[in-house]
């Protein structure tokens, strides 16, 4: 109706990058069982450490996320972040 955009602009985006990598359940934190086996929803019998998930949930966290960050700055894009807690 009658607002304008700053600048003329036609069309307003809002980015938000969600990080889950750390709230995972693991029973080194006294949780009673680890996550599930990724998408698959396979849980291991026993209440033990899943190694491999931890590998992966570490490797997003410390490798994906300055990639993120570099893109994002590279691109002058100003995010919105999202991160669950423990």
């Amino acid at each position: 109706m009658g607002y304008s955009w700053p600048g003329g602009a036609r069309l307003a985006l809002s980015i938000v990058v969600n990080v889950e990598e750390g709230a995972e359940f693991n029973v080194q934190d006294g949780d009673r069982g680890p996550e599930p086996v990724d998408e698959l929803g396979i849980t291991l019998k026993k209440p033990v450490r899943n190694f491999g998930n931890e590998s992966n949930y570490a490797y997003g966290i410390h490798e994906g996320a300055p990639r993120v960050l570099g893109l994002l700055a590279r691109h002058g894009v100003t995010a919105t972040f999202t991160a669950a807690a423990v």
